[in-house]
């Protein structure tokens, strides 16, 4: 059996793994990411925002759900709404917000649109309140 992966799926991956390059490769030479009213054009573009991104933001873990689809004679494009807890443990932040993904006809990012609907601080109490209970 041959278990195809999304490139929207790849991504997110390439997010946790804090791979600049991986997510530089997911997009179309020409690809452009729009985020916080920016658009970052190519590639190159793409992969200097995410490595630059990284460095400020530390570590991070996102989880994705698909809520559209719609499927064109040369593109796919996709709606996701996403949830992110970002940073140092010591100080986490919980985001959330929407991915846009079009994708060309070779399964290339084309475009994606970032948006952020929420950022919220998770002091350590927080953080650590949300821990599941050990076993003694």
């Amino acid at each position: 059996m041959v278990v195809s992966v999304r490139p929207e799926n790849s991504f997110v991956r390439a997010l946790d793994l804090r791979d600049a390059a991986g997510i530089g490769a997911l997009f179309a030479e020409d690809g452009a990411l729009v985020s916080a009213g920016r658009r970052y054009q190519g590639r190159e573009a793409v992969q200097s925002y995410y490595e630059q991104r990284f460095s400020a933001v530390g570590s991070a873990h996102h989880v994705m759900t698909e809520v559209e689809r719609i499927a064109g004679d040369d593109f796919d494009e996709s709606a996701w709404t996403w949830i992110a807890v970002l940073g140092p443990s010591e100080s986490p932040l919980l985001s959330c917000g929407r991915y846009r993904f079009r994708l060309d006809r070779d399964d290339r990012v084309a475009q994606l649109e970032v948006q952020v609907d929420a950022t919220y601080g998770l002091g350590p109490a927080t953080a650590l309140a949300a821990l599941p209970p050990t076993e003694s």
